[in-house]
């Protein structure tokens, strides 16, 4: 199966989730999308390339299914959830004060 082929009947599969709100499904999928092509570096049109891609995002679905929380395991923050920010966050200028 290609990332493309992804659909959200496929994400409710993998989790066993008979009666998950579709919406954030969508949110799950959209967002382990997103985190693999950002980690990753390649564009969306090159995650059909690799069917393991395919596995990876539905691994990141899991794991924000299964961890909906900011915080795991005591008071560390979510493994996924701190990947995904720092991703995001923005790196300051060499050179800036």
């Amino acid at each position: 199966m290609r990332a493309s082929n992804i659909t959200l009947d496929t994400v409710k599969q993998y989790l066993r989730a008979e009666e998950e709100n579709v919406q954030t499904l969508e949110i799950f999928l959209s967002a382990a999308k997103a985190f693999v092509i950002r980690y990753t570096g390649l564009r969306e049109d090159q995650l059909d390339d690799s069917e393991d891609l395919t596995a990876a995002i539905l691994t990141v679905c899991s794991d924000l299914y299964d961890n909906r929380q900011m915080t795991a395991a005591g008071s560390t923050m979510n493994p996924v959830v701190q990947k995904i920010l720092d991703l995001h966050t923005v790196k300051p200028e060499v050179g800036a004060t």
